[in-house]
């Protein structure tokens, strides 16, 4: 109706404006005006943290001494290594429902009460990471994130060591409604962050720690949720809650992470000997990490059709190299220059999608899009962007830009509660950063238009694609296999 109204001259004036927009769109944006930092500007030294390392009842014990305004910060990590396999999946239920279960003579409100009370936050969560260096090499644990006030520190680790020896799941009614609660939280997850999950299985197929992290934060976890809430057997969760709190509640293969003040260190050791020394487990220096040899990166293309989501998230994956791998840093620039350069040209402003990157991280390299009204297309331009890359079509002030930007943030301010953290979570020592911000520093034109012909197009090259929105006929044709979720659950 609208064009119906339009003048013939009308008509001729809009495909002006359109042709012209166009060529601005395609041409290479003049920044040269802009006020910006150069990378001689930029510390080739990295930001060192002081850490002191200890050992505490047969624990490894990581110390950032530093002023903390009377708040004590810990992190309790231990292996879930051995969990068996069917006991897996619900590990990420175990982790949201402790802290509201009951724990030694306390029902599920008084602990609550009390650790509202002496505790400014406790939680746990799944942690998967992969080795430094090892592709086929991954640590599966469970983290334990607490801090409270220096004064409360003795009563805090009292009420740890309540919920780590005598945990209670026995309150079928309170578990019924926390998984309630669970997947109505879940649920609204996949429709506002419906790219996270994207991600979270498009990566599942190129490298085994990613598996596990979609099993644990993707779709699967969507699915289990909404099954126990339709009708799930509460007994058998119970079994599991159990099976878990018998696996990762111990001092088995453990470490500590603490972030206090010099002052509090003293009474801080002294109660956290205390907790451990009751915990169960004998102390192993068994090593913590996964080896599996066997998994072997394969293709798969899955669209996700979720009720209620008319718009749709898309990702491709590919497999790469580790964190420790010299072709690491090379493939982060690459990174960088495709979102900057290309993907938000070409599917942001001409696709019209809300949001589109390319990110990599150890061992895959991800481009994304976000509410996308086109994603059959946007797969299309993912494959234009590695080629772009591939022929060098980028621009040396592209590669400087990359470069600042990724540097930029290594070198963001980290508040107190996270220092040392790249240690203790991923083990990044201050040698391996160092090595790795150096490669940064070095990488040339050439390093990246070899590693974007080396991995992202070989005629053989691994990929996994996930896209999670509505049904589409241009990715069916595509040979993405429709996988209806309503129905799944």
């Amino acid at each position: 109706a609208m064009v119906g109204g339009l003048s013939e001259n009308d008509k001729k004036h809009l495909l002006e404006e359109g042709i012209c927009l166009e060529d601005i769109q395609n041409s290479p944006p003049n920044v040269s005006c802009l006020p910006h930092i150069k990378l001689d500007d930029i510390d080739k030294k990295v930001k060192s943290t002081e850490l002191l390392m200890d050992n505490l009842a047969g624990v490894s014990t990581q110390y950032s001494i530093q002023p903390s305004n009377g708040i004590s910060y810990f992190r309790y990590m231990t292996s879930a290594t051995n969990l068996p396999e069917e006991s897996l999946p619900y590990l990420p239920v175990f982790c949201a429902l402790l802290p509201k279960m009951g724990a030694g003579a306390r029902t599920h409100r008084e602990l609550a009460l009390e650790l509202e009370q002496r505790m400014g936050h406790f939680d746990a969560g799944c942690h998967v990471t992969p080795h430094v260096v090892d592709s086929n090499c991954f640590e599966q644990a469970t983290v334990f994130r607490m801090h409270c006030l220096d004064r409360n520190v003795q009563h805090a680790f009292l009420l740890l060591g309540d919920i780590f020896t005598r945990p209670s799941f026995s309150d079928v009614d309170n578990i019924a409604n926390l998984v309630k609660m669970r997947a109505a939280d879940l649920a609204q997850k996949v429709l506002q962050e419906g790219h996270r999950y994207a991600l979270n299985s498009a990566g599942r197929s190129v490298a085994k720690h990613l598996s596990l992290v979609d099993t644990f934060r993707g779709l699967p976890q969507y699915l289990l949720a909404t099954k126990l809430t339709e009708g799930g057997d509460m007994g058998e969760l119970q079994d599991h809650l159990r099976t878990i709190a018998a696996n990762v509640l111990d001092v088995t293969q453990t470490r500590l992470s603490v972030n206090i003040g010099a002052e509090q260190k003293e009474a801080f050791d002294t109660a956290a000997q205390g907790f451990l020394t009751d915990i169960p487990g004998d102390r192993t220096d068994l090593p913590s990490h996964i080896q599996d040899n066997e998994f072997k990166p394969y293709s798969r293309s899955d669209l996700f059709v979720i009720p209620g989501l008319d718009v749709s998230s898309g990702c491709l994956s590919i497999p790469t190299v580790a964190y420790g791998h010299v072709d690491h840093s090379r493939l982060s620039v690459l990174s960088n220059i495709l979102t900057d350069h290309f993907l938000h040209r070409e599917i942001r402003e001409k696709g019209g999608a809300y949001g589109a990157g390319c990110m990599h991280s150890s061992d895959a390299m991800f481009f994304y899009t976000f509410r996308d009204p086109s994603p059959a297309r946007s797969m299309d331009v993912f494959l234009e962007a590695a080629r772009w890359a591939g022929e060098g079509k980028f621009t040396d002030d592209s590669i400087e830009q990359a470069k600042v930007g990724i540097l930029g943030m290594m070198d963001a301010p980290i508040i107190n509660n996270q220092r040392g953290d790249h240690l203790f979570f991923y083990g990044l020592s201050d040698k391996a950063r160092q090595i790795h911000r150096d490669r940064l520093f070095s990488v040339t034109r050439d390093d990246i238009i070899d590693v974007a012909r080396k991995y992202l197009l070989p005629d053989d090259v691994v990929r996994g694609r996930a896209v999670i929105g509505a049904r589409n006929a241009d990715l069916e044709k595509a040979g993405f296999e429709v996988i209806d979720v309503g129905k799944e659950r």
